[in-house]
């Protein structure tokens, strides 16, 4: 993944100059009354009450709080145009070919890209976040989809935002324009590229924030496109043909803003939703990586400290991880972006890194949510199955695993897949023969964008495929 934003920043030589742009004159800070979390009701003078999202809150110790009310969210703070990640539709077919993903070519268009700032919010606050947008450089004349597009882990603090590292952090958003989508591709929780910086660190799939910043991602690319003259832009968009796209965190991810859209971004349909490589069950992840040496023992660390931050939790690390890492894996993930996880030097083992009582809890297995509290409950939040967020959708979702992933392991995902079908979901599932965690996502790109258009154009995605079932690992690269 990464040689095509290499290739790509080779070819974007030393233009790297961006041009500024009015913001929307909404204000980001939400106002008006908080509401209630049942959203209706008329309010002083017969005024429509604002609309607030009715779902529940996450918990594991948060105090209690209160939605805020939608209108504002998704409000245009700065855009920037990026004119070095500007390319013209030649260029991105020369380049896909050089990076052996001639598969994807020819793309029929361009790209232009913007950095934005815009309004969400975060545990009943307003915050202010960033992503990107990017648009095919020419108007089909036609309504263009709407793509949500979630990044997989780029780092936990703010310089490692996508829109912080150039053509590495924006190139799938560019590729998603080229094939016609108008792609809103935020910045996760904490990841703040453009402005003033969070100074916070990036909650690690926790589900809440990374749903929410997306869907209002999505609403900031309406709001520009429907400004779109001040900024020189012609194209519309369809938002009843919505796709949701991710790997790897961005797959846990995606499947969560799936399932939070309904109530909190209804003004869009979701016509389908890929993840690929995802998390779906962090209990079953810490499992795994507290009973085998693995990627996914270094990586639920992770989860577990910026779930406590993200939490505001009181009780200290040490109960979970073991010193030295206690301090020094905090200090990595709030100043390195790649090799955050040196901080263990050369501890591998469970046992060198967690303490007896997560290796305890962990090892039992099952729904062991409530063993060791507040630590389970951080995890147990980000179980899709056991979610209390009623899902409004009915799109249809491919789920894609690699045969030896050892970070997002498959066999929880693929236990998911069932159980998510029997509440309801309709699941393609695809395996990759042989493909460790970014080598099922490379090796099935041709396929989940070929998916994605489909379900982009309206179509039935999955049609004549097997749903609700795991097939035996396939040869992605030959899928289509």
């Amino acid at each position: 993944m990464l040689l095509l934003s290499l290739l790509l920043a080779c070819a974007a030589g030393d233009d790297d100059t961006s041009a500024a742009g009015p913001g929307d004159a909404g204000a980001a800070d939400g106002g008006g009354d908080d509401g209630g979390a049942d959203g209706g009701g008329a309010g002083d003078g017969g005024a429509t009450a604002p609309l607030v999202p009715d779902l529940p809150v996450s918990g594991c110790g948060l105090s209690p709080y209160a939605w805020r009310p939608l209108d504002p969210m998704g409000s245009l703070v700065a855009v920037e145009e990026a004119t070095d990640l500007s390319y013209d539709v030649d260029t991105v077919n020369q380049i896909l070919d050089l990076v052996g993903l001639e598969a994807l070519t020819p793309v029929p268009y361009g790209v232009r890209a913007w950095r934005v700032r815009y309004g969400s919010q975060d545990k009943g606050q307003d915050v202010e976040v960033s992503g990107y947008i990017a648009l095919p450089d020419t108007d089909p004349g036609a309504p263009l989809p709407v793509m949500l597009w979630n990044h997989p882990t780029t780092g936990f603090h703010d310089a490692c935002a996508p829109t912080a590292l150039g053509i590495t952090g924006g190139a799938y958003a560019l590729l998603l324009a080229a094939h016609g989508f108008a792609v809103a591709a935020p910045d996760h929780l904490g990841l703040v590229g453009v402005g003033e910086p969070s100074g916070e660190l990036h909650p690690w799939i926790v589900a809440e924030p990374g749903a929410v910043v997306g869907l209002d991602a999505v609403r900031a690319l309406l709001r520009f496109l429907d400004d779109g003259a001040t900024y020189g832009v012609t194209v519309t968009a369809d938002p009843s043909r919505t796709v949701i796209f991710g790997a790897s965190e961005g797959g846990f991810t995606s499947l969560w803003a799936d399932r939070y859209q309904a109530e909190y971004l209804p003004e869009v349909q979701i016509a389908g939703v890929v993840a690929a490589i995802p998390a779906t069950d962090p209990l079953a992840l810490a499992t795994l990586g507290a009973t085998t040496t693995s990627d996914t023992t270094r990586a639920i660390t992770a989860a577990l400290v910026t779930g406590a931050a993200w939490h505001e939790g009181v009780a200290p690390v040490s109960e979970v991880i073991l010193a030295p890492f206690d301090a020094t894996v905090p200090e990595a993930l709030a100043s390195e972006c790649e090799g955050w996880d040196d901080a263990f030097q050369a501890a591998e083992a469970p046992e060198q890194i967690f303490t007896p009582a997560f290796l305890s809890a962990a090892a039992a297995g099952g729904d062991w949510s409530e063993a060791l509290l507040p630590w389970s409950c951080y995890l147990g939040e980000g179980v899709l199955r056991d979610s209390a967020i009623p899902r409004g959708s009915t799109a249809p979702v491919l789920v894609v695993t690699g045969e030896r992933d050892e970070l997002a392991w498959p066999q929880p995902t693929h236990d998911d897949v069932l159980a998510l079908c029997a509440q309801g979901y309709r699941i393609e599932h695809v395996q990759c023969a042989g493909a460790d965690h970014t080598g099922a996502a490379v090796a099935a790109l041709p396929k989940m964008i070929a998916w994605a258009l489909a379900a982009g154009r309206g179509e039935d995605p999955s049609e004549g495929a097997t749903t609700c079932a795991i097939g035996a690992p396939v040869a992605c690269e030959a899928l289509r």
